[in-house]
């Protein structure tokens, strides 16, 4: 494991970023600071987190084997591995703090076409899928059984608006893409964090948004490559306010808005 994703990195890493974060009362934009105390500071629990996380413990208490195929470099997971759900689900699911952030940041923005990078088993494609019946959720999965996983997890909490692919990212997104007739609203990248990888996902889905996207970057830190591509893309000409939360990169396109970068504590 290198120096980046080490555990002592990390919270070397997260020290720096909490004494250089602000609060609401170091935000100085109106838009940012109502996204502050509306969705970042807000810990409010929906009426699905409960349902969501008992399925999560499940999953870390199921011993069951399964062979993986790893097509990303964040997901911890040995290419061609016999690994346990168990293993697969403490390694590699998003936290609840942060999956419950991306549920309040859909609700707040009103996101009906929603795109995500990286399935795992599904925790995190749930709470996306349960903020509105009547949104879709279009979320790839490089390895089969793995998805299939997820497929039983979204049925065990009965949601039925997610549209699972499988495959590669190289091969499957380009062709789904070109077959949309709609704009997405909402993507979470969290499913290859190489460098050129996440750079290319994005530059493909780029044309594919408008005004009021919002694209959320996950595990910016993991590497110097995913520090790198936060940084271009937040200092891109299309991105007028990036928030970076330390695990997570938020970047919004508004052409009505300054462009600002902000470090805000959470």
């Amino acid at each position: 494991m290198s120096d980046k994703n080490s555990s002592f990195y990390l919270i070397k890493e997260y020290v720096k970023y909490y004494f250089k974060s602000n609060n609401a009362h170091g935000v100085h934009s109106p838009f940012v600071f109502k996204l502050y105390n509306d969705v970042v500071k807000d810990r409010t629990p929906f009426y699905c987190f409960e349902a969501i996380e008992l399925l999560r413990k499940e999953l870390e208490l199921n011993y069951e084997k399964i062979t993986v195929e790893d097509y990303g470099a964040g997901s911890r997971k040995p290419t061609g591995q016999t690994k346990t759900i168990s293993e697969i689900a403490r390694s590699s699911l998003t936290r609840p703090k942060y999956a419950q952030l991306l549920f309040r940041l859909i609700n707040w923005s009103g996101s009906r076409n929603l795109l995500e990078l990286g399935t795992s088993l599904g925790i995190t494609t749930s709470y996306l899928a349960s903020v509105n019946p009547n949104s879709k959720v279009f979320s790839f999965e490089g390895d089969w059984a793995i998805a299939q996983t997820a497929r039983n997890n979204f049925d065990k909490l009965g949601l039925k608006n997610i549209n699972l692919q499988t495959g590669p990212f190289e091969e499957a997104l380009s062709p789904w893409l070109a077959s949309i007739d709609f704009k997405l609203d909402f993507v979470f990248l969290d499913g290859n964090h190489r460098y050129n990888s996440t750079l290319e996902y994005f530059d493909r889905i780029l044309p594919h948004l408008h005004e009021k996207s919002i694209v959320v970057l996950d595990d910016i830190r993991w590497s110097n490559g995913m520090e790198k591509v936060w940084n271009e893309l937040r200092n891109r000409k299309e991105i007028s306010v990036s928030i970076d939360l330390f695990q997570m990169g938020v970047l919004f396109f508004k052409q009505d808005q300054e462009k600002q970068n902000f470090l805000i504590r959470y």
